[in-house]
């Protein structure tokens, strides 16, 4: 009777284990020099459980051996449920740390990418932007082409990377299409911007509203607006006498 349950239980302990150690030997094989503590913890621990599930065909009909095979059950899932919440600890930290670094880099691409000390000729100018979030939507730019200074002005509608993936799209074609097209006024930048940005909305699925503002000048003080975003006031100052 032992050897038949030994030889009809050993093959179903052995498919059960056999996806637990393929994956140790994967592990240990690709990954080893990149597990921590924690890791290393549950890679030690899979395997002993393993092994002791596979003493069972052998020991379970020996009543001598029961309370010793619970009191190894009850140690191991023990540690293995502690190697388990701390691995599951560094994964999330790790994977924000990440998330921090990719958003860091977002942010100083979009601060990089707005002008630090715009120019136009016959203006006194000053900017400065902080955004409600890590990466934002808002969206000033202050070019030069040809004999005509622009100011463009915008907001997209929310806040976060895909805000800032928007903001960086709008700067892209903007630039793009004054370089290309010097003469446009600004209803034709808007809406050639627009039905361009239309499109990449489309193919990333990304329905994200935006407001802005074009303006041009070429003597700084006479200006073609389009658009519409924050209000802005004229202060003309009286001459005395």
């Amino acid at each position: 009777f032992r050897l038949s349950f030994v030889w009809m239980t050993l093959p179903v302990a052995i498919s059960a284990i056999a996806p637990t150690l393929y994956s140790v030997y994967e592990v240990y094989r690709e990954k080893w020099s990149e597990l921590s503590i924690s890791g290393k913890g549950m890679f030690y621990c899979l395997i002993l459980i393993s092994m002791h599930v596979l003493d069972f065909p052998f020991l379970r009909l020996n009543e001598g051996f029961a309370p010793y095979g619970f009191t190894i059950s009850s140690v191991l899932i023990f540690i293995l449920s502690v190697f388990t919440f701390s691995s599951v600890i560094e994964y999330v930290a790790n994977e924000r740390a990440k998330l921090s670094a990719e958003i860091n880099v977002a942010r100083t691409v979009q601060n990089q990418i707005l002008p630090r000390e715009p120019q136009i000729e016959g203006l006194d100018v000053a900017c400065y932007m902080r955004s409600a979030d890590d990466v934002g939507g808002d969206y000033y730019d202050f070019l030069k082409v040809g004999n005509l200074s622009w100011i463009v002005l915008g907001d997209v509608a929310g806040h976060g990377l895909g805000s800032g993936l928007v903001m960086f799209m709008v700067q892209s074609i903007m630039t793009s299409l004054l370089k290309e097209s010097p003469d446009l006024t600004p209803g034709q930048l808007n809406y050639k911007a627009n039905r361009i940005l239309y499109q990449n909305l489309m193919r990333l699925d990304e329905q994200r509203h935006m407001t802005i503002m074009t303006l041009s000048t070429e003597d700084g003080c006479t200006f073609k607006v389009n658009g519409s975003h924050d209000s802005f006031y004229i202060y003309r100052k009286q001459k005395i006498g």
